[in-house]
């Protein structure tokens, strides 16, 4: 357990290491968003929903297709933890012309305030298995695509992640 442990920990810090280095290609967000769905819906439970719009299928973007999907399924690997036994994930895709936004919206119990200054910094974590890595390694992939990333949360209610990748 431990060795498998150290494993993981290892892969955790090499992804955070290599997380702003991309290897940019042209690609169909829209498609890399819908394989990271599909890969993910049967690890989840029957209260995962997502939508998209239409208008974003043809839109070529040019990106590190690799990093997104590690983006996407962080995000949506973190709103699955934060539902404990019943709830919702919402994932949506669109573009407003100038810009690709995804975001990630879960009805769990909501980022304790105390927690959310923090929740970016390498290695803070809350969670009884984390790192502390994920949300970093999120925020370096979008910010390495000269993108944001920002969240809000309400106690009770539950939290919604939103990335703005600009289309060049």
């Amino acid at each position: 357990e431990n060795m498998d442990f150290l494993k993981s920990l290892l892969n955790e810090l090499s992804a955070f290491n290599n997380s702003e280095k991309l290897n940019l290609q042209n690609s169909n967000i829209y498609n890399t968003f819908c394989e990271v769905i599909e890969s993910v819906t049967p690890a989840l439970n029957e209260g995962y929903h997502y939508r998209f719009a239409e208008t974003i299928s043809n839109t070529r973007y040019k990106a590190d297709v690799i990093k997104l999907r590690q983006l996407f399924l962080n995000l949506i690997r973190n709103a699955s933890d934060a539902i404990e036994t019943e709830g919702h994930i919402y994932c949506a895709i669109q573009s407003d012309g100038e810009s690709i936004i995804f975001t990630v919206s879960d009805t769990g119990n909501g980022i304790p305030s105390e927690y959310q200054d923090d929740l970016f910094e390498p290695f803070i974590t809350h969670k009884q298995e984390g790192t502390g890595l994920g949300l970093p390694i999120c925020r370096r992939i979008v910010s390495a695509h000269k993108g944001t990333i920002s969240f809000k949360s309400k106690s009770g209610e539950g939290t919604t992640f939103k990335v703005v990748l600009p289309i060049s």
